[in-house]
């Protein structure tokens, strides 16, 4: 018969002072990787908007043709 076995707790001094030792872990990168990587964030970024602003004007002329041919033509 198995006995209940309940895990031991860590109290909140042990688990912060684990948090800081993962933390010395972590490989950070560097200021010009990340100025990289935030740079072709945003050159992505503002080739959408600029994308989806040239859809967004081609559907908007396209529904001012449809409309108005259809207004003119009645």
């Amino acid at each position: 018969m198995a006995a209940d076995v309940q895990p031991k707790r860590k109290s909140i001094w042990a688990r912060i002072r684990d948090m800081f030792g993962e933390l010395k872990k972590v490989t950070w990168p560097t200021v010009k990787t990340v100025l990289a990587s935030t740079s072709i964030v945003i050159a992505v970024a503002v080739f959408f908007l600029i994308l989806a602003m040239g859809v967004d004007g081609l559907f908007g002329y396209l529904y001012d043709l449809l409309t108005k041919g259809i207004q003119g033509g009645v």
